[in-house]
């Protein structure tokens, strides 16, 4: 379905004016509280409802406050406009991550899913107090924030939770796998309440981003790749993660919600964040030229060539290495993908421009002394590679693992072995 076709029946182009996400709007959806809430505030302690929009809504098994949040579709958030992820290419999700069911993936369908907990232990004891959903929903972007004002409203808040849940079928998170959903499945094991829904279709951002840009970012947190790799700049004055458990105890205690204001503003900014950096890494698996670091593009030929996709490995091959400062990595796997493809003179070709620039790595040697020996014949050049290679062996020994240079020293030597037999003869 073409973008346009998905913003008209989102209702995009036949609403009025959108809600600034400045002053986020409540929807005019009304709940009533029913069963236990929390204590009354003191005076002059204003609670969460008071100093954010929502409403409290109730079911059957009690109340929560859901704080609510509407942004246009063309809102923008780290040079990605929100309905962007409309029109990404999910093939590219399912390249990403080798799981061939998300090329299926329906973004209006789908909710990202980020949650503020108690700590980062896990288990039983560990409480999850804030659950952000971000969704299409009625021509806008929608972010619902599940509150858990008092732990005796944890039952109630997970059944309204899966009133929202179980209209999607496939969930966004960044290192949900591990931390977020395995939580959110265990406090409704505790509280016997159905989880909704129960196996769907995840996507989780933390593993394909650590693909893509792990080697130019180093630490892949949802951070340092707001700084890095979506042109956010470094959050300030921003309450840290650590503190979020400390902040929430504290607003148990004093029934103030000014504390947690920011930790609901920074669970809303993680979700903006997790939607922009999908669409990033999809434009740049669909179409590497949306790359704009040479590391990134090294990336994305490793991603390709391990999926299969050599040609465009290759391709991606050759611009890093016009464009990067690290030559030998990008060689190395250059010449291994053109060896796969069987195009040896183009191999053998970047194998002697790496010898002759005195690589440090044996690779090139080894590769060359292969071809010479079984190719060419030429036993003698072969085995002054060999010899190359096995010098420059001895210095790593510190940098590799014993097993790992135990095998590649006995195949050096036997390598030896046979060409110095042949010369012989």
């Amino acid at each position: 379905m073409e973008l346009r076709d998905r913003l008209t029946r989102l209702g995009y182009f036949n609403k009025g004016a959108p809600t600034s996400p400045d002053a986020p709007a409540h929807d005019g959806a009304v709940a009533t509280p029913s069963g236990p809430t929390a204590p009354a505030l003191g005076p002059g302690r204003p609670d969460v409802a008071d100093l954010i929009a929502g409403s409290r809504r109730a079911c059957a098994a009690g109340a929560c406050f859901v704080a609510e949040t509407r942004y246009p579709l063309d809102h923008v958030h780290g040079e990605v406009a929100l309905s962007d992820l409309l029109g990404a290419a999910t093939s590219a999700f399912a390249l990403m991550t080798g799981d061939e069911r998300l090329g299926r993936l329906d973004p209006e369908r789908t909710v990202l899913v980020d949650t503020e907990t108690t700590g980062l232990a896990g288990g039983t004891g560990t409480l999850v107090f804030l659950i952000g959903l971000g969704f299409f929903a009625d021509g806008h972007f929608r972010v619902e924030q599940f509150f858990l004002r008092d732990p005796g409203e944890e039952r109630a808040m997970l059944y309204l939770l899966g009133e929202v849940l179980g209209r999607f079928e496939a969930v966004v998170t960044f290192n949900g796998k591990c931390f977020d959903w395995p939580l959110i499945e265990t406090r409704h094991y505790y509280h016997r309440v159905p989880l909704r829904p129960s196996a769907p279709l995840h996507l989780d951002l933390l593993f394909p981003a650590r693909r893509l840009f792990r080697r130019r970012v180093g630490s892949c947190s949802l951070e340092q790749l707001e700084a890095e790799a979506l042109g956010l700049g470094r959050r300030v004055g921003e309450v840290p993660g650590f503190l979020i458990p400390t902040i929430y105890f504290e607003y148990l205690r004093s029934r103030d919600g000014r504390s947690v204001v920011p930790v609901f503003q920074r669970n809303r900014r993680d979700i903006l964040s997790m939607l922009s950096l999908a669409v990033r890494m999809a434009r740049c698996v669909d179409d590497p030229s949306a790359a704009s670091h040479a590391t990134d593009v090294y990336s994305l030929g490793r991603l390709f060539e391990d999926a299969g996709q050599v040609e465009r490995g290759i391709r991606c091959y050759e611009r890093a290495l016009v464009e990067t400062s690290d030559r030998a990595e990008v060689l190395s796997r250059l010449g291994g993908a053109y060896k796969r493809l069987r195009q040896h003179e183009r191999a053998v070709e970047l194998w002697e421009g790496m010898v002759a620039e005195g690589a440090l790595s044996i690779y090139p040697y080894v590769e060359l002394a292969k071809v010479l020996e079984h190719k060419q014949r030429d036993y003698g050049r072969a085995a002054e590679l060999t010899r190359r290679a096995a010098a420059l062996h001895g210095r790593t020994r510190a940098d590799t693992p014993p097993a790992r240079h135990a095998t590649e020293r006995a195949e050096l030597e036997r390598r030896l072995r046979r060409l110095e037999r042949r010369l012989g003869r």
